[in-house]
C-alpha cells in the first residue's frame, strides 16, 4: 500500500502533489507573498542561453525620470540584469553573483524604463543558474522644483 502523504508533495525529486490536495507553483507562492501584482518579472528559474527584455511604462504622464524597484534580483554565472532607457542606452547593470532584496535602481530619464535579463549557457540544465528577478514598483520625478526648507536652530 502507498506511504499517507505528509506534506503537500510526495516527493521532492519529481514534485509530485499528493492525492487531494492542492498544488502550486513556487511563483504562485511567491505571487501571494507580495502586496503588488508586479510589473515584469523573469521566469524562475530563468531559462539558460537567452536574451529576453521587458519594458515597463510610468503611469505619471508628468515623469521626466523613473526608476524601479526589484523586490528581488539573483543571478549566477555570467549572467547579467541590465537597466536601459526608452532608447536602449543601458544606465545600470547588475552583474553576475547578484543576490539582492528591496533594491531599487538608479533613475532613468523619461517614463519608459526597460529590463534585459542575459543568460549564458552555463547553467542548471535547460535552465539558468537563478532565480532571476522580480520589479514591482516604479517612482517618478517630475519637472516641479524642489523646495528646502530652512533648517531650525534650536
Amino acid at each position: 500500500s502507498a506511504r499517507p502523504c505528509r506534506s503537500r508533495w510526495r516527493s521532492r525529486k519529481n514534485r509530485r502533489p499528493c492525492p487531494g490536495s492542492v498544488s502550486y507553483t513556487h511563483l504562485d507562492v511567491y505571487k501571494r507573498q507580495v502586496a503588488k501584482p508586479g510589473l515584469a518579472q523573469s521566469d524562475h528559474p530563468y531559462p539558460a542561453e537567452e536574451t529576453k527584455e521587458w519594458t515597463i511604462v510610468n503611469p505619471d504622464v508628468e515623469a521626466t525620470s523613473s526608476k524601479i524597484h526589484f523586490s528581488r534580483i539573483d543571478i549566477d554565472g555570467w549572467d547579467a540584469i541590465q537597466v536601459l532607457d526608452a532608447e536602449g542606452t543601458i544606465i545600470q547593470t547588475y552583474g553576475s553573483g547578484t543576490h539582492l532584496r528591496d533594491e531599487w535602481s538608479d533613475y532613468i530619464p523619461g517614463r519608459i524604463v526597460k529590463v534585459r535579463l542575459i543568460s549564458d549557457i552555463a547553467g542548471n540544465g535547460a535552465y539558468g543558474s537563478d532565480w532571476g528577478f522580480r520589479a514591482d514598483d516604479i517612482l517618478s520625478i517630475s519637472d516641479e522644483p524642489i523646495v528646502y526648507l530652512p533648517m531650525l536652530s534650536r
